[in-house]
């Protein structure tokens, strides 16, 4: 896989999150395609912002971010939501509009903290 200017910026924003403890982390505008493995080590992270990229789906392992509050993921190209969507309990808001998503899996009737 060829690595994106996007993609390194990405590794260097996580890298900061990581050594400065922080729990916020806007990887928006980006172009990502995919998302650094390194992202999911962040378990205290409120706030992950991966709107306006180019993801067309997440990968299981977002559902280890279980401290997530606030996901917006609008203006992606997303079909599909995985099943791991359901381990946010946490989340409050999640913002979708403008992918291509035909229809809401079950899993996000586990999301009992959104408003």
């Amino acid at each position: 896989m060829a690595i994106t200017k996007g993609f390194e910026e990405a590794l260097r924003r996580i890298s900061k999150v990581q050594l400065y403890s922080e729990n916020r982390l806007d990887l928006s505008e980006l172009q990502l395609t995919s998302l650094p493995a390194e992202l999911f080590e962040l378990s205290s992270l409120i706030f992950l912002n991966l709107s306006a990229n180019n993801l067309e789906q997440l990968p299981d392992e977002i559902g280890n971010l279980v401290a997530l509050q606030d996901l917006p993921l609008y203006n992606n190209h997303l079909r599909s939501l995985p099943d791991t969507i359901g381990n946010l309990t946490s989340l409050q808001q999640l913002f979708l509009h403008n992918n291509k998503l035909n229809s809401l899996n079950n899993a996000i009737g586990n999301l009992i903290s959104l408003r």
